[in-house]
């Protein structure tokens, strides 16, 4: 079985007022992440599945830990744990974490 880059997180989502959703996140959904790769000077967002490791969504405004699986893991060689991120939709940014723990993980897809 091969194994895959993926990272534990805590993520906090923005409240409405912050410019973050109005409802809550599913327990796994597909996301955008900056976490600090650039292309001539401009931000480069990265595809990530992103599951709720507890409960089943997350409200605006709220914290909890989470699961990153990274669609094209080449792109994050640079994130550790330590490291922070943002989850956008479009440009916009709809929350903030910061990453706690880098792994291999069984390929279960």
């Amino acid at each position: 079985m091969a194994s895959v880059l993926a990272f534990r997180a805590r993520l906090r989502l923005f409240t409405p007022e912050e410019g973050g959703w109005r409802v809550p996140a599913p327990k796994r959904q597909m996301c955008l992440c900056d976490v600090g790769n650039t292309y001539k000077g401009k931000p480069v967002f990265h595809d990530a599945r992103i599951t709720l490791q507890e409960g089943e969504e997350l409200n605006p405004g709220e914290e909890a830990l989470v699961l990153i699986e990274p669609l094209h893991a080449e792109l994050w060689d640079n994130v550790e744990a330590g490291h922070p991120f943002t989850v956008h939709e479009g440009f916009a940014a709809k929350g903030r974490g910061v990453v706690t723990e880098r792994f291999l993980q069984g390929n279960v897809h």
